[in-house]
């Protein structure tokens, strides 16, 4: 097992993959943190084997992170190989932090 970190600072409106399992793997922290001054909005998906974007991928759609705040999930999220995290964000200033556990 092996541990990998990967890290995104988002840009507006634009779906951007943050990580793909190689493996089966947990993710075991999610952080989304709001640099700005204001609240901004975020959505992740999870897309098996990298399906193009589909409504039924999304774990979060509009969760709302305050100003200069972070919000972590409190749960770990087990995907299969080739699922893909991505994540949106409604304005710049959205950064995200992955950390999985890789079998």
């Amino acid at each position: 097992m092996s541990r990998t970190i990967h890290q995104a600072d988002l840009a507006a409106t634009t779906l951007t993959d943050i990580y793909t399992a190689p493996t089966e793997a947990n993710i075991m922290h999610l952080s989304v943190c709001n640099h700005t001054g204001g609240a901004l909005t975020f959505r992740l998906a999870l897309a098996p084997n990298g399906e193009a974007d589909n409504a039924k991928h999304y774990i979060l759609y509009g969760k709302s992170v305050p100003a200069t705040d972070t919000y972590q999930p409190p749960y770990t999220l087990p995907v299969p190989a080739q699922t893909v995290l991505r994540a949106y964000a409604s304005a710049v200033g959205i950064s995200i932090t992955v950390i999985a556990d890789e079998t």
